[in-house]
């Protein structure tokens, strides 16, 4: 059972980029009268601490436009698993179980490119880049 996305009041651009450093998920729109809706949403390094991703899915989907945006970063699952978690607590995803999810929730798979996330003691800690257009 998913619970309803409460309404949230027009933000300051200062409180914008407070909740983004915090590493809140804003929708950013360029009209008042469009404040649940939003053409491109934007999570770098936030999947990570989400195991399941259907709710967001879920209320993501209907606050896109048609041809708006979702980009995201993840970690890639181990073969075997759809979202597993590592000893490091953070969530890796399969490809696949992200493509379905797209699928189910009106979203078309523009594109995936691999490379590095970021550092990990010290090293590159690849992962993927996925691009998804709401159809």
């Amino acid at each position: 059972m998913t619970s309803p996305v409460k309404p949230v009041a027009i933000s300051s651009l200062a409180d914008i980029v407070a909740d983004m450093k915090a590493g809140r998920m804003v929708i950013l729109v360029d009209e008042e009268d469009r404040e649940n809706e939003g053409d491109l949403v934007l999570a770098a390094d936030v999947f990570i601490y989400v195991g399941q991703l259907e709710a967001l899915f879920g209320a993501l989907s209907p606050r896109v436009r048609s041809m708006g945006w979702l980009a995201f970063t993840v970690e890639v699952a181990d073969p075997g698993f759809e979202v597993q978690l590592h000893s490091t607590l953070r969530y890796s995803h399969a490809l696949s179980y992200l493509q379905g999810l797209a699928a189910q929730h009106g979203w078309e798979w523009v594109r995936v490119h691999h490379a590095p996330l970021r550092l990990d003691q010290a090293q590159p800690l690849m992962g993927a880049y996925v691009y998804l257009r709401k159809i």
